[in-house]
């Protein structure tokens, strides 16, 4: 935004005659320009969109919010910190969702699976196997329907590389990376170290980053997803165009059928225990649900969190308390936070809007399954308030 001021002054000149000079008595000003007698440069950086926490990838048109709550300073560089995270309308229903629509920014090794009826065929996250198995050693689902319309039987299939992108390793401030796999062992493009841990209820990883802060993913959330992964019908290879095909378009899909639909899981693994080379740590632990409930450390810092209705409802922290409040409609999407010196944020996601980017029927739109006559627009608006402000000289009454 560009603001254009102006200044304008008056002046009046009053011409006497038949008086000498020393009959003129100058007044004292007592209107002057403050910034331009104090050479005053603005060179604080205005409020922008960062007020909002949100970041925006231009090469992809991605974006998420991410605002912190509670930064706890101690002896070591690990932090102990509340942060939440609001991901871009193709992925936030699939993120941890500690808090509502938004989840706890906590670092996480995460994948995917799907299930049908409760049956997910071995997946190897939910078999707690996510470590020592290959990756992507999901199975492929097939169902079969009648089609009134044709009057034939239609076979589908979900196969595992439609619904698994990846398994990836997440750590607030050093970003993200997909694990991969070279002559048995898991690896990735970040130098990170990657090991195994056993339990008794499921497999965790180790990571080892460049500057040696160890990072232990034990604790086991999967959080089914408010979209349904629909498979792909299975076209007879006579029909399929083999030579001079037209270019592929995205298609708009058929209705939905419900008995063929699947219950899209997104599994993580998320942190227990960060080390730096010193022995210092940071903890956290997890109610059964894998929702955490507390983050603590080795020089004595501490969040404890109160969870209600499998959400987040307080944060305290040095006897302050942050109050976190949902609205009543599914996925209890949050709508207000409210500090200590109660000041809050209010958010309003307009969910009950057809064209709203948060309505169930536009979960990412145009990925997999979309459905038809859908647009989404989303915009903020930030308004700024300028008010005049006087200075004084000394001894000069503001009138």
């Amino acid at each position: 935004m560009k603001l254009n001021k102006g200044l304008f002054f008056t002046a009046l000149l009053i011409a006497t005659s038949g008086s000498n000079a020393q009959d003129i008595v100058i007044p004292k000003e007592t209107g002057y320009n403050f910034l331009e007698v104090n050479n005053v440069n603005p060179n604080i950086s205005t409020l922008t969109t960062d007020l909002f926490g949100d970041q925006i990838d231009y090469n992809t048109g991605s974006v998420n919010f991410t605002q912190t709550d509670i930064e706890l300073q101690g002896n070591f560089n690990i932090p102990v910190r509340l942060t939440r995270r609001l991901s871009d309308p193709d992925s936030w229903y699939k993120e941890s969702l500690e808090m509502g629509t938004w989840s706890v920014d906590i670092p996480h090794v995460r994948s995917a699976f799907i299930s049908r009826n409760g049956d997910h065929k071995n997946a190897y996250w939910a078999e707690g196997l996510a470590c020592s198995k290959p990756l992507n050693t999901n199975e492929d689902f097939y169902t079969t329907t009648w089609n009134g319309v044709t009057g034939k039987h239609l076979t589908y299939v979900a196969s595992r590389q439609q619904y698994w992108n990846g398994d990836s390793i997440y750590i607030p401030g050093h970003g993200s990376t997909k694990i991969t796999q070279k002559d048995g062992a898991k690896t990735n493009n970040k130098q990170w170290k990657i090991e195994c841990l056993s339990n008794s209820s499921n497999e965790g990883f180790k990571v080892t980053l460049t500057n040696g802060h160890t990072y232990y993913f034990e604790k086991y959330r999967a959080v089914k997803s408010n979209k349904k992964i629909l498979p792909t019908p299975i076209v007879n290879s006579r029909d399929q165009c083999t030579r001079h095909c037209a270019a592929p378009t995205i298609d708009d899909g058929e209705p939905s059928i419900p008995h063929v639909e699947y219950d899209y899981y997104s599994a993580f693994l998320l942190a227990t225990k960060i080390t730096d080379v010193h022995g210092n740590w940071v903890k956290y632990s997890y109610n059964p649900e894998g929702i955490v409930n507390k983050i603590y450390s080795s020089d004595g810092r501490e969040i404890n969190f109160t969870i209600e209705n499998d959400r987040i409802k307080t944060a305290t922290a040095n006897n302050q308390t942050w109050d976190y409040h949902y609205d009543g409609l599914l996925p209890l999407f949050l709508d207000r936070v409210t500090k200590p010196d109660r000041k809050y944020w209010l958010f309003d996601y307009n969910q009950t809007s057809g064209d709203s980017v948060f309505h169930k029927l536009n979960l990412g739109y145009h990925t997999q399954y979309p459905v038809p006559g859908y647009a989404c627009t989303a915009g903020l608006t930030h308004q700024r308030l300028f008010v005049e402000q006087r200075h004084a000289f000394k001894q000069v009454i503001l009138i």
